[in-house]
């Protein structure tokens, strides 16, 4: 069995935090326990305000009490009622023309990764974001979660233009390589991925 390496995995811790600083993920960051300490002294508050009135105002008291399970009754339907909605929805068509670009969030992250100097990382978000655009066209028959090794023999029998096939093959060989054996920040890498995506964007407005 071989040992772990210390540098890949520094890295990948690296590349992990640069991600999770985002500020998508702030407010998962951002919880303080002494908020809902005081959410829950409040709560308790209103208990013993509302339990004052059971004897000195029993008719207002279970107005209030009343006016309450009606609003709680209301929520759990309108819960339930989402629910159903979104289990029964059916999913949007598939039109032509909708998202130029195949997992904008994948570029915007691949660009943002690289200007960090994560230039592999930044790589293989581009190389996902290509895959996202072959699997939309039909173009490719393979699962996201397949290997590289399925994805090259799939691109041989691509409907895709002989030298698009090719480059990508050798992209493929070099961020595998780079990615699970040499673990060198390329930027010749990930802007050669940007120029494939391109290539590919120019097939899907061509058609």
């Amino acid at each position: 069995m071989m040992a772990a390496d210390p540098a890949r995995d520094e890295h990948i811790r690296q590349t992990a935090h640069y991600i999770l600083s985002r500020s998508p993920y702030a407010e998962w960051r951002s919880f303080d326990v002494g908020e809902l300490q005081g959410v829950l002294r409040w709560l308790r508050e209103l208990v013993r305000w509302l339990n004052s009135f059971e004897s000195s105002r029993p008719y207002l008291y279970y107005s209030i009490m009343a006016g309450l399970l009606l609003i709680s009754l209301l929520l759990l339907v309108h819960v339930g009622y989402t629910i159903v909605q979104a289990l029964t929805a059916r999913p949007p068509a598939d039109k032509r023309g909708l998202g130029a670009t195949a997992a904008p969030e994948m570029i915007e992250d691949a660009a943002a990764l690289a200007q960090a100097g994560h230039f592999l990382a930044a790589a293989r978000q581009v190389q996902l974001a290509v895959i996202e655009l072959l699997l939309r066209r039909r173009l490719v028959d393979l699962q996201r979660s397949d290997a590289n090794r399925v994805l090259r023999g799939r691109l041989r029998t691509a409907d895709l233009p002989e030298a698009l096939r090719d480059e990508m093959t050798i992209l493929v060989n070099r961020l595998e390589r780079q990615w699970f054996r040499d673990r060198q920040e390329d930027a010749t890498l990930y802007e050669a991925w940007r120029r494939l995506h391109l290539h590919v964007e120019m097939l899907r407005e061509a058609e």
